[in-house]
């Protein structure tokens, strides 16, 4: 699969995308003037607000301010949302190759297959990628075009436009560096805050088939030589060679691909294809060893601002859905970066918890730095205890999907501690059931005193349902003697507040005007507590509000959640839908998600477009769930396929609970080839449901051919 662009790809949003799971590159520009923005994933300034480590930035002061309804609100907001206006703490680009020609007709193209962008003209051929293996970058320039390396323009001028309000770089008040060359090696190194410093390499060899150039993005972290370190592990690569290199980084990705497969009939090859570009951007950008995915990846805005949102981690939806997709997909390894990092910032939780919470236990911050510390921002929902979660369910996953019992005890630590941590929160209301002193959900009345509703919002209520849950069916395998206490505070929390019109917002508010974040609906998806066995028309019902007050308010990752709500309630033509629609309106160019409906086709009132990862993961997810749903014990096989796909559809390899690979083909109306793969030891009993009826099996170690 390839994307082609002829002469000219005008804006950073859309161009071809490489990466490497630490290291992104952007290729765009103009036939003679092509631009090569190049990032890292764990390139931050991390300063911090003064109001951060003040004695007023406590939980109790959160509450107190937030009881006190609109005369609150403006103290509130300076207290918990104002320190996000500072420019730090943020991601940073780390600079840009410059390749400048005669101007020309040249085709720009990204081969998806190999992860290699190829510009070519009548005048030079111009590769690069991103080694997966080695992660250094490679380009190869045959013919007539020069390179350059440039460094951030920290003294340039912002962007001209832009609804998300974000800082020059010119804010962050860094001092100017000079590129020096020497040896064939040209480099800027430059200098940070508190002391720290990156730098950018680009080495050059002549050869016979035209000039090669390695590249690589370091960061001092304390080593006083890691530059030269960093310029010899260029040389080296320089006499490995671009053909040499380029072996590893091709099996790679090979490999990757192999993992799974959906096959969409012809009419919906659009889905296909950016279904394909999905799965290629989350190996660019989550790869085991780096850094989870922030808002924007491996990637970031180049055009002399800040990113949107200053690429940050978002807790309140993002950082999630961008690995809503990973373990279905069984994309395992690029999901364990999301697992690595909840871990690597236990500490951090933990701090948070007794600094902010006053609480022992673990509770990340709802907006925060690569280190886990918090950012503020609509301080209503970035200082939030309830998406502490929506956290734990990644782990929960983990261990429903894998069944990797060395990580089982970590697991059940990280959860009873947030477990702890949260109960520790909880006040009895007047009917004696549990609740947090104050709640939101996400984002209703955005960052206004209208923002904490009657305790418990559906959004935090489901996460605690769904969470000591859990917790009692863990402490069955890890620790017997917890169990009565997680189930005593289970019993003491109150149902979730439905009406006839499906779940509401919270007890006094109904779901009664369109909006983007589908918060009060976390009992359906991603929880899944609300079983549609059991409680179809809930869901049903829920749906049919959502329609009857429609999409003007939603942004793109409302669609793909749209769809997955669809397909739990069995609906594949609405599942379909959805994503047409998000892929009509939401995707850019190049695959990425720009948030707004930018092409203003009616279909939202937002029309902007800041680029942001997580619809696309989830659009992926969402294809995935209309093939194969899951829970203990149970199969659903093609659950919600829309009619024009009976004729011919197919998936293979895709994860189910319990560690079970599934392949299936429909063909002609009905299942012509059934395979599960019982990855576990021992064989394993369930209930399998296709559309032609249920039954109950017992699947053995190993390959089971159901139906060949």
């Amino acid at each position: 699969m390839k994307l082609t662009f002829k002469n000219r790809i005008p804006r950073w949003d859309e161009g071809l995308p490489l990466g490497n799971g630490l290291c992104g590159a952007l290729v765009w520009g103009s036939s003679e003037n092509i631009r090569v923005s190049l990032n890292r994933s764990d390139l931050w300034d991390l300063r911090i607000s003064d109001t951060v480590s003040s004695p007023r930035f406590q939980y109790k002061e959160y509450v107190s301010l937030a009881k006190k309804g609109a005369e609150g609100e403006a103290e509130f907001n300076e207290l918990f949302d104002a320190p996000y206006n500072l420019p730090y703490p943020t991601r940073i680009p780390a600079g840009a190759l410059k390749l400048s020609s005669r101007p020309c007709e040249a085709t720009f193209e990204l081969n998806i297959d190999s992860a290699t962008a190829t510009i070519k003209s009548d005048i030079y051929k111009i590769q690069l990628f991103m080694g997966a293996t080695d992660r250094l970058g490679y380009m190869l320039i045959q013919g007539n075009c020069r390179a350059e390396l440039l460094a951030p323009p920290f003294n340039g001028d912002p962007a001209e436009e832009d609804i998300v309000v974000r800082n020059p770089l010119s804010s962050l008040s860094y001092p100017p560096c000079k590129i020096r060359e020497n040896d064939g090696i040209m480099l800027f190194e430059q200098e940070m805050s508190c002391g720290k410093k990156y730098a950018v390499i680009l080495g050059r060899k002549i050869c016979e088939t035209g000039a090669e150039y390695v590249f690589d993005i370091l960061l001092s972290d304390g080593d006083a030589d890691y530059l030269e370190k960093g310029i010899d592990r260029v040389k080296k690569a320089l006499e490995v060679g671009f053909a040499a290199a380029a072996v590893p980084h091709k099996t790679w990705w090979k490999n990757y691909f192999s993992k799974s497969d959906i096959r969409l009939p012809k009419a919906d090859a659009a889905l296909q294809r950016l279904h394909k570009l999905n799965e290629y951007f989350l190996a660019c950008c989550s790869q085991k060893g780096c850094p989870p995915m922030t808002l924007q990846g491996v990637w970031l805005a180049d055009d002399g601002s800040l990113p949107p949102w200053k690429g940050d981690y978002h807790l309140d939806l993002n950082l999630q859905f961008s690995y809503a997709g990973c373990f279905p997909l069984n994309h395992v390894s690029e999901g364990e970066s999301y697992i690595d990092f909840i871990f690597a910032t236990r500490n951090a939780a933990k701090k948070h918890a007794e600094q902010f919470f006053g609480v022992e236990g673990y509770i990340l911050p709802g907006v925060m730095d690569i280190e886990g510390k918090p950012m503020c921002g609509w301080g209503q929902y970035a200082l939030s205890p309830g998406h502490q979660a929506w956290i734990c369910l990644a782990l929960d996953d983990y261990w429903r999907y894998t069944r990797k019992r060395e990580k089982l005890k970590d697991i059940y630590d990280y959860l009873s501690g947030s477990g702890r941590a949260l109960a520790a929160l909880l006040v009895p209301s007047k009917d004696g059931k549990l609740t947090f002193p104050v709640s939101t959900s996400p984002e209703y009345f955005d960052n206004t005193w209208r923002a904490f509703l009657t305790p418990n919002s559906n959004y935090d209520q489901a996460g605690l349902l769904y969470l000591f849950s859990r917790l009692c069916d863990y402490a069955k395998l890890c620790a017997p003697e917890d169990e009565a206490y997680w189930r005593n505070i289970l019993d003491r929390l109150a149902p979730l507040a439905v009406g006839a019109d499906g779940f509401k917002v919270d007890a006094d508010l109904e779901y009664n005007e369109s909006h983007r974040h589908f918060s009060h609906l976390m009992s359906i998806y991603p929880y899944r507590i609300t079983k549609p066995d059991a409680e179809l028309d809930k869901i049903q019902n829920s749906i049919l509000n959502l329609e009857k007050y429609g999409t003007g308010l939603w942004v793109g990752f409302s669609f793909t959640w749209a769809s997955i709500l669809y397909s739990i309630a069995g609906n594949g033509e609405g599942a379909r839908y959805m994503l047409k629609l998000f892929a009509e309106c939401f995707v850019s160019s190049n695959g990425f998600h720009l948030n707004g409906d930018y092409k203003k086709r009616g279909v939202s009132q937002f029309h902007y477009r800041p680029f942001t990862l997580e619809a696309n993961m989830l659009y992926s997810a969402a294809l995935a769930e209309m093939f194969l749903q899951s829970e203990e014990g149970k199969i659903r096989i093609f659950p919600a396929i829309p009619d024009a796909w009976k004729e011919d559809v197919s998936f293979s390899s895709l994860r189910a609970v319990g560690g079970f690979l599934v392949s299936a083909k429909y063909s002609k109306g009905k299942i012509v080839r059934l395979h599960i793969v019982n990855t576990q030891h021992d064989s394993a009993k369930i209930i399998l449901e296709t559309p032609e009826g249920k039954s109950e099996i017992t699947l053995a170690h190993g390959l089971n051919k159901i139906l060949d």
